[in-house]
């Protein structure tokens, strides 16, 4: 007996399981490699030998390292990119003994970036733990018993799930069903003795989306009875197992709450069981968590749940964070707990509850989620019960009155909600109106975490259905849209004859318009906020009759006889009440050049042309682009309608050179209105050798050379494929800073010419001396032997160049510096400049903060002289979804992004046809082969229906396009053999497909000739 109580290393030893290793012990209870492994002991009393080794990267991809490691490359999900090495553990022990394990970050691993553990059993890989400790920046995870294998994953976005929780008879929007993969129906609960009660009735129809019962105890005690006994586990487990195998249903969903820590280990082996029996039945399970609190050092506190275990055990883990969006701000318990989930459950098991319900908050505190139509109730209704009656010329006030005094209503701008107070029977309510922008804005805060994806709660009928679908469809192709207005406004719409007379909106703070009735007729009139109609009438107007004066008639529900009361202005039929229209620039017209810093004053001269003189709180305030110094409004007051007036600002030029524009509006308590003025200057003289006059190129550009066509390559795989595609050209994207001579020397020894695109540091690019700096990378790389440089990447957006930056003059000052660089040190290099992201999402304005439309930047590098400084245009052309010589018939209409020939014509024509076309990037993407991209990337899915034939066929026809017009020097096919599909289904493009054959070869061939 008291052998078995020694160390359990000692136990090793005497029955000769010894092996040579490190060993942890209460005197040295950590230990890490030389190549950023950490291994401690969670309990130092106990004693831990272990030797370790590691495989690099490149090795294990590829699977140059045993066939056990072979297994478990090709078993890799494509969303897990591993950054570190993969590390072996030999274990000396004949038992488990717990331990923590952690691994370092990669050196160049960004703050918005995300990190998983995961381990290899031989058979798949599992989810260990992703706890970030910013200050060792390392990614660790506890653990009972060591694993075999282990490596540090950056994880990568998949499809999300967009699921709903429902109420039995809820509706939900039509236009939503199809946006839904899952539906959770609420309608069972546990009684008093552990049994099942159905409440929900007839199932909804869910169309496609997977349905799910959820049960619920939202009293412990029933489930205390269940955990009380094994037979009652086992009894429970076979009831909802019952429940989950019915034929609709994908699975059963469980929602235990107020279980106190004495019950963690009972409610875990209960989860754990059920798990298992429902995965029998090929079902699965899905378990709702209450949210943790907060304890008083700030730390989880999970009660009875032990989040790690259920989640290892369940397929699908839920919880609602709050249901306000203010819990969602920087700093708020939402988003501190949205981070720390995925350091608990495998963040691709985790759905969050988000809701998109309004709330009205009663006296006891307590949030009530409420319909967007019971939301805005208060708000006051239109009420004609008997037709108005009114001569022609008289201007007639409309608006919604209420009985119930609302107070403190506003905008908050911080949760893009409305909020107010009302007074009912004596209690205080608090309203919260929720908007689809609300829910953009949380749904913005959740998509870098990478979860599996959310529930929306509060769905029903009345919820604005299209921005809402707006919203939902873009979470789903992980790009949720953040242009959204959160504007709820109050429409109004006069008709006559059924044609509209008047259509126009005030801000729903402000729930009243004037309108000047025009000729005899019967009008009728509905005010409407979103989707709900907030009451309807008519109003009767008969000829003028001769008076010295105007009338002015109030319309409120139940007032009975309107009353009248004599004004002096008349205004024009149909006017807007609060508008504003831009007359002159009085001083600083567009394009006015000051010094960096200079301080000035802007003014314009605008006309008051709406029916209401502006308030006296009305101010110019500044809305976008380039703010110009630090003012950001000034007074303007009340002026009359029909009247001008000049407003000046103090503004100042940037310190940095470029050209600007500022759009400034007017505003009120009612919110703006009225057109957008805009201010448009240069600031300062460009620097040095940035621009033609300043320093010529070094070197002519070229402007011809015979067409030739290239792949963009993820490694040397298919060498011979390319050759007998007649591809003379390979694409490599790298970052400057290094010379690229290992990867040029490479394409020179397989037979081809090397294209670097290069991009760089995007937050210091404006900066000259940075600029300087980049230029020397691409000139070592050229003089290392680069045959065509590509600087930079996709300079129109911000996502590649500093937000309120983007603009052509600028990103040429940069292109001039890496050509005259390039040619300097080799002139044979070929220049091209940056392909441009295809867009037209700033419409007519061209341009924003955050980006340009293609054809408006290329308008601004031709203006800025970028002909000077490029041998060639860079173009992308990869969303097409038909045949090359196509100019309609994409599924999603019309742009010129979507059709080659409109592409080629609109670059090849920004610079009067001096300079040839270099397409860096060019594909078709199918599916064929892979997961739908329905399913896989839903903001990819207008090419579901593109064929690999289709693909093989439109790149040979592209080839024979560009070929023969004269206008294309190079086109890069996107691309060759790139393997990830998920998200971003790259593999999709690739012309070498899964089973190895590469039709788009051979088609090309037919084109090119082989080599």
């Amino acid at each position: 007996m008291a052998g078995l109580l020694l160390p359990p290393i000692s136990l090793a030893e005497r029955v000769g399981l010894s092996c040579s290793g490190t060993t942890l012990s209460v005197e040295a209870p950590a230990f890490t490699t030389p190549d950023g492994l950490t291994l401690a002991l969670s309990d130092a009393a106990q004693a831990l030998t272990i030797k370790t080794s590691t495989i690099d990267a490149a090795t294990f991809d590829s699977a140059q390292a045993g066939d056990d490691l072979k297994a478990a490359r090709d078993a890799l999900p494509v969303n897990l990119l591993m950054r570190s090495p993969l590390y072996q553990i030999e274990v000396c022990n004949p038992v488990p003994v717990s331990a923590s394990l952690a691994v370092n970050l990669p050196a160049n691993a960004q703050t918005t970036d995300t990190y998983d553990l995961y381990a290899w059993d031989g058979s798949r890989w599992t989810w260990l733990g992703a706890y970030l400790d910013p200050t060792s920046n390392t990614v660790s995870a506890q653990i009972s018993q060591l694993p075999k294998t282990v490596a540090l994953f950056q994880t990568a976005s998949v499809a999300p799930y967009v699921a709903a929780q429902i109420a039995p008879g809820q509706i939900i929007p039509a236009d939503a069903v199809p946006l839904l993969n899952e539906i959770y129906i609420a309608g069972w609960s546990v009684a008093d003795d552990g049994t099942i009660l159905a409440e929900a009735g007839t199932l909804p129809d869910t169309g496609e989306a997977r349905l799910f019962p959820i049960v619920r105890a939202n009293d412990p005690a029933p489930i205390r009875t269940v955990l009380a006994s094994d037979e009652g586990i086992t009894a429970h487990v076979e009831e909802l197992t019952a429940l989950a195998a019915r034929g609709s249903f994908a699975g059963v969903a469980i929602d235990y709450r107020g279980l106190p820590m004495d019950y963690r280990a009972d409610f875990t082996r209960f989860v754990q069981q059920l798990a298992e029996s429902v995965h029998a039945k090929n079902k699965q399970l899905a378990v709702v968590l209450p949210p943790p609190t907060i304890d008083e050092n700030g730390a989880p506190d999970t009660a009875g749940y032990d989040w790690v275990a259920i989640g290892a055990a369940a397929d699908i883990v839920q919880s609602d964070f709050g249901k306000d969006p203010a819990n969602y701000l920087p700093g708020q318990i939402a988003q501190a707990l949205a981070e720390w989930a995925p350091t608990q459950i495998s963040r691709y098991k985790f759905q969050p509850y988000v809701s998109i319900a309004s709330l009205n908050t009663a006296a006891d505190g307590q949030p009530n989620e409420v319909s967007f139509a019971d939301a805005i109730k208060p708000l006051g209704q239109l009420e004609l019960s008997e037709p108005l009656s009114v001569t022609a010329g008289t201007s007639v006030t409309l608006k919604l009155d209420n009985p119930l005094k609302v107070n403190d209503y506003a905008f908050d701008p911080t949760t893009l909600t409305y909020r107010f107070t009302y007074e009912d029977q004596g209690q205080t309510h608090a309203v919260m109106v929720n908007t689809a922008a609300s829910l953009a804005q949380r749904l913005s805060v959740l998509l870098p975490q990478h979860l599996r994806g959310v529930v929306i709660t509060g769905l029903s009928g009345d919820v604005l259905p299209l921005a809402l679908n707006q919203v939902l469809t873009g979470y789903r192709q992980q790009a949720v849209p953040t242009n959204l207005s959160a504007a709820l406004d109050v429409s109004w719409v006069i008709s006559a004859d059924g044609a509209e007379v008047l259509k126009t909106s005030r801000p729903i703070t402000n729930t009243t318009i004037e309108w000047a009735a025009p000729e005899a007729g019967t009008y009728n009139v509905t005010a409407m906020i979103g989707t709900q109609t907030k009451g309807s009438g008519v109003i009767r107007v008969s000829s003028a009759v001769t008076d010295t004066s105007d009338t002015t008639t109030l319309v409120t529900a139940g007032a009975g006889a309107p009353g009248t009361t004599a004004i002096t202005t008349t205004v024009a039929a149909g006017a807007a009440c609060l508008s504003a229209k831009y007359v002159a620039d009085v001083t600083v017209p567009d394009g006015t050049k000051f010094k960096n810093g200079e301080q000035f004053d802007k003014t314009w001269r605008l006309v008051n042309d709406g029916s209401c003189s502006w308030p006296d709180d009305t101010e110019l305030v500044y809305v976008s682009g380039a703010k110009l110094g630090d003012n950001t409004s000034v007074k303007v007051g009340k002026v009359a309608s029909g009247t001008q007036v000049d407003v000046t600002v103090k503004l100042a030029a940037p310190d940095q050179y470029g050209n600007y524009t500022g759009l400034w509006q007017l505003k009120s308590a009612q919110g703006n209105f009225g057109q957008q003025v805009s201010v448009v200057i240069v600031a300062g003289d460009p620097p040095a050798g940035n621009l033609p006059a300043a320093a010529p190129p070094v070197v002519a550009p070229v402007a011809g050379g015979s067409f030739e066509i290239g792949g963009h390559i993820a490694d040397w795989r298919g060498v011979e494929l390319m050759n007998r595609a007649g591809m003379r050209w390979v694409k490599v994207q790298t970052f400057a800073g290094g010379d690229g001579g290992g990867i040029i020397a490479e394409a020179h020894a397989q037979g081809f010419k090397v294209l670097l695109g290069v991009v760089g540091d995007k937050s210091r690019v404006m900066d000259p001396g940075y600029q300087d700096e980049y230029a020397r990378s691409v000139a070592s790389m050229a003089a290392a032997g680069a045959d065509a440089i590509e600087v930079w990447n996709e300079p129109n957006i911000d996502r590649e160049w500093p937000t309120g930056q983007v603009n052509g003059g600028n990103y040429t000052q940069l292109l001039a510096k890496a050509y005259n660089a390039i040619k300097a040190a080799n002139p044979g290099t070929l220049v091209i400049s940056a392909a441009l992201a295809p867009t037209g999402f700033w419409g007519a304005a061209g341009c924003g903060p955050d980006g340009c439309n293609d054809d408006v930047f290329l308008s601004q590098m031709a203006s800025a002289g970028a002909a000077n400084y490029m041998d060639c245009v860079g173009a992308h052309h990869n969303s097409g979804a038909t045949s090359p010589s196509a100019t309609s018939g994409h599924p999603a209409a019309y742009h010129h992004s979507w059709y080659f020939l409109p592409t080629l014509n609109l670059y090849y024509n920004a610079f009067g046809g001096a300079r040839k076309v270099c397409f860096t990037e060019f594909g078709y993407l199918s599916d064929d082969g892979f997961p739908s991209l329905e399913s896989t990337a839903p903001a990819f899915a207008w090419a579901s229906n593109v064929t690999v034939e289709q693909q093989a066929a439109w790149l040979a026809e592209a080839a024979s396009i560009s070929g023969n017009s004269g206008k294309v020097r190079l086109m890069i096919i996107w691309n060759v053999n790139f393997t990830n599909y998920g998200s971003d289904p790259m593999a999709g493009y690739a012309i070498i497909r899964p089973d190895g054959g590469c039709p788009a070869c051979d088609a090309l061939a037919g084109v090119m000739g082989s080599r």
